[in-house]
């Protein structure tokens, strides 16, 4: 039989680190362009009714055996879960399916694993298209996806298995692992948080994706969200300040290359009645001042820091989505646990 025929080249992406979204997003698809090629981006479907795991149901055009190879077990995991009594889910993988024209007889796919040129083309516009929405996501949410810029709860040191054992002579005890003392902190809900992915921003972030890099002032907040949440205060003040500095330059009309600081131009904001929070100075630009040109540790919190920053970029961009328009979520801290078993006794 000849004529034409659709062939779908399917791509099944693991997120390393899972993505939490809201329950709006499950099930979500849209048509993209993918390295000049028309893609549609699929991602996981909710729960069956007669769910009997936490797996979610696999994207509309995901191939049969995918799942088993993205590593899905009794809990879930693969595609990602919906855990239970909760209102979010948490994505493991998403789609990308490529739908494509040929000519020819019926093709016989059964036991056929997908190669060749045409596959490792697409592949590569795949790639870039992929990290240019995890950058987006980062930039957008705070959820740290990429391992090159890890969210500090998902990290587990090494260093953290120790071994022990006791020696007399030449007689030796068993090892065993103790675990020292963890400080986990938990920003529930601040400035520094991860927010839910819904489906409206994530609407904003594929229209982007693969085509435009986000705005500095976005990425800015998203790397002073990322320092505050490593406890890092000076490196988070820096680039709030910095943020502040690129937005209240758009408000003023000024020109790239002027020399007005960020004193300079709050004050200079305040005469063109631009709304400028009344602690402005003390809790941004002072503190910011002494962490860039002092060389201080910061003595106040970043987090109204944050949060003046994040005005001024509200104020500046009307497309930016303040975090305060987005539901908080705290990434659970990872925890890997090695067991050695003492020796049976009789």
């Amino acid at each position: 039989m000849t004529g034409e025929r659709t062939l779908s080249v399917v791509y099944a992406i693991p997120l390393d680190y899972e993505l939490y979204v809201e329950a709006d997003v499950l099930g979500y698809q849209r048509d993209v362009v993918v390295g000049g090629q028309a893609a549609r981006l699929e991602f996981p479907r909710p729960l069956p009714p007669d769910a009997k795991s936490l797996a979610l149901t696999p994207p509309t055009s995901a191939a049969r055996w995918m799942a088993h190879h993205l590593g899905e077990t009794g809990l879930g995991i693969g595609w990602g879960i919906k855990p239970e009594r909760v209102t979010y889910a948490e994505i493991g993988a998403i789609l990308l399916a490529f739908p494509l024209i040929f000519e020819g007889k019926d093709l016989r796919l059964e036991n056929v694993q997908a190669g060749g040129t045409m596959v490792q083309e697409l592949l590569e516009g795949v790639t870039e298209w992929f990290d240019s929405l995890i950058r987006w996501v980062w930039v957008a949410s705070a959820q740290a996806l990429d391992p090159m810029n890890p969210d500090p709860k998902v990290l587990h040191r090494r260093s953290h298995d120790v071994l022990v054992a006791l020696r007399s002579e030449e007689v030796d005890s068993l090892p065993s692992t103790p675990s020292p003392s963890l400080s986990v902190r938990l920003d529930i809900d601040s400035p520094t948080s991860e927010r839910l992915l819904n489906r409206d921003l994530l609407d904003r972030i594929v229209a982007k994706a693969g085509t435009d890099l986000p705005p500095i002032m976005w990425e800015l907040l998203a790397s002073a969200r990322m320092a505050g949440r490593r406890g890092d205060a000076r490196r988070a003040l820096i680039d709030a300040g910095t943020a502040a500095e690129a937005a209240l330059s758009i408000l003023l009309g000024l020109q790239p290359g002027h020399q007005l600081t960020l004193g300079a131009l709050v004050v200079e904001a305040t005469k063109k009645g631009v709304v400028i929070p009344p602690d402005s100075k003390t809790a941004l630009v002072q503190p910011r001042n002494d962490a860039i040109h002092r060389g201080r540790w910061p003595t106040s919190a970043v987090d109204r820091a944050l949060e003046i920053a994040e005005e001024f970029v509200s104020q500046a961009d009307n497309t930016f989505v303040p975090s305060t328009s987005l539901r908080s979520v705290n990434r659970p801290q990872r925890s890997d646990i090695r067991f050695i078993l003492a020796p049976e006794t009789k």
